[in-house]
């Protein structure tokens, strides 16, 4: 930069005088004075310019914003801060952003050499978190300062197979549609990663559809089954879908108290997720139901019991129904069904389970004036066990055939039986470690009773009365009554075994007719 000189006097050959007037901003720096006249220019001789000080920052307040929100007044405190005059601009301010997002700047105004104040500050909406750089002055006289921005995405897990890490927006555009499965875990994060000084306070998300936190009998015994609400309040999101559905918005937003910023309490935008969620397809169980009411021999699952046991109250001795004979029977039927729960066809997709609840089951016993009752306490079928079982694996059905034994330790004279269950049809998909879904479930009950007329020196079983053997209405699906305090969320639930309880009773209670 040339500096020029005003009221330049010889005085004599050895020494000239003049007025030099530097500009205020001029840093500080070495330079050289020249004499110059027609004839030649003289030497140049090194001089030293001692300027104004370089700018420094001690503190931007507030120093965290939240990407896509504009804070109306930053204060940038430090010392050698230079208004604008004739000469020289006022101290510029610059801010720098790793990913190259913009960060808009507005109102700069050096209020004095110590304090300088934006009238706003936008960081774009699209910025993730990350740490920019604030700058005051130009270089090489720059003085460089930290802040932070928070910004908010929703990511997620590698186990999913998302279409990209990031899968959310948060300045109005669609997101990108992610597509998964009912059962399929969920495991969505996020990115705050909030500084030290920054208080969090509770995150929250919002998810659609239906949707639970897990779903899964106790190991081993099976003796209890619940459903768990998904947790809301984390910083990342473990879930399940339990029904499809088209376009399942997921939300995330998280808040916390920035020191300087008005109010205190600043929130997150909203980060926005979508997803397709799929199932089996309009899949459900058919019932084929047997009123076939008979005493006859037992015929009993693997191993078979001998031609002359003793006689049951049976439902579903069909004769020449197609189940498996006993080995070495003479062909008698095994495994009698009473009534048939047929699945859909499993695949590579997934495959289906069937679940029974014991809601009702009494069964009741006469010896003249005496009497007694099994009363089972409701829970999941405890003989057949999690998942009820199939024949054989290849089967695609399950079946039951309510019985109750005529001969005891005593001779009775009476006997009766009410039972109620449902039946649920489930079914897992093949993607590692998803849980079942319910699809639909059936009401079933059944309900007998018959006298002995050998009593009480014989036993010789009437034709039983009061037969029945039925549905309740049609199949339900699960998905519509997904919240129903008796199963939620179409779930099977329960908190023991169905357990058979021996209770003496009065003996006119046998007469009477059960109401399931």
């Amino acid at each position: 930069m040339d500096v020029g000189a005003t009221n330049i006097k010889v005085v004599n050959q050895t020494e000239i005088t003049a007025t030099i007037t530097l500009p205020a901003c001029e840093p500080t720096g070495s330079g050289g004075l020249w004499v110059i006249n027609d004839y030649e220019q003289g030497g140049g001789y090194p001089v030293q310019i001692v300027g104004s000080p370089a700018p420094t920052i001690t503190e931007v307040k507030p120093s965290t914003w939240f990407a896509g929100k504009t804070y109306d007044k930053v204060v940038i405190n430090g010392t050698g801060f230079t208004k604008a005059t004739a000469d020289c601009p006022a101290t510029p301010v610059n801010i720098t952003t790793t990913d190259g997002s913009v960060v808009t700047v507005s109102g700069v105004t050096v209020d004095s050499k110590t304090k300088i104040t934006l009238s706003a500050v936008s960081p774009a909406a699209s910025t993730p978190t990350e740490t920019p750089t604030v700058t005051v002055g130009t270089a090489p006289n720059t003085a460089p300062a930290a802040v932070q921005i928070l910004g908010n995405q929703i990511q997620c897990d590698p186990s999913m197979n998302c279409t990209q890490p990031v899968i959310s927006t948060t300045d109005g555009s669609a997101p990108p549609v992610q597509n998964v499965v009912v059962g399929q875990p969920i495991i969505l994060t996020t990115n705050p990663n909030l500084p030290a000084t920054i208080t969090p306070l509770k995150p929250t998300w919002a998810v659609g559809g239906t949707n639970i936190g897990w779903y899964s009998p106790t190991p081993a015994s099976y003796d209890t089954a619940s459903v768990t609400k998904t947790e809301l309040k984390e910083s990342d999101l473990n879930t399940y879908w339990v029904y499809p559905g088209t376009a399942i918005p997921v939300t995330y937003q998280y808040c916390v108290d920035i020191p300087g910023a008005s109010p205190v309490k600043q929130c997150s935008m909203l980060a926005n997720a979508s997803f397709n969620v799929t199932g089996p397809g309009d899949a459900q169980m058919t019932i084929d139901a047997y009123n076939a009411l008979t005493i006859s021999k037992i015929v009993d699952h693997w191993p078979c019991l001998p031609p002359d046991w003793n006689p049951y109250l049976q439902y579903g001795v069909v004769t020449g129904y197609d189940d498996k004979a006993c080995p070495d029977s003479g062909g008698v039927i095994a495994n009698p069904v009473g009534i048939k729960f047929t699945q859909p066809e499993d695949s590579s997709n997934g495959t289906y389970s069937f679940v029974q609840l014991i809601t009702g089951d009494k069964t009741t016993y006469a010896s003249g004036k005496s009497s007694g009752a099994y009363i089972t306490t409701p829970g999941m079928d405890g003989a057949r066990g999690y998942p009820y079982p199939r024949l054989n694996l290849d089967d695609a059905y399950v079946s039951d055939s309510p019985n109750s034994p005529l001969v005891g330790p005593t001779n009775y004279s009476k006997s009766s039986r009410t039972l109620a269950a449902t039946m649920y049809l489930l079914w897992t998909s093949n993607i590692q470690n998803s849980i079942p879904v319910p699809i639909g479930y059936q009401k079933w009950h059944f309900k007998s009773s018959t006298t002995n007329s050998g009593y009480p020196t014989s036993q010789s079983w009437n034709t039983p009365v009061s037969q029945y053997v039925g549905t309740d209405g049609d199949v339900i699906p699960s998905a519509t009554d997904p919240k129903s305090q008796t199963s939620p969320y179409g779930y099977p639930i329960w908190r023991n075994l169905a357990t058979p309880v021996w209770s003496i009773t009065n003996a006119n209670e046998v007469d009477q007719e059960e109401e399931l």
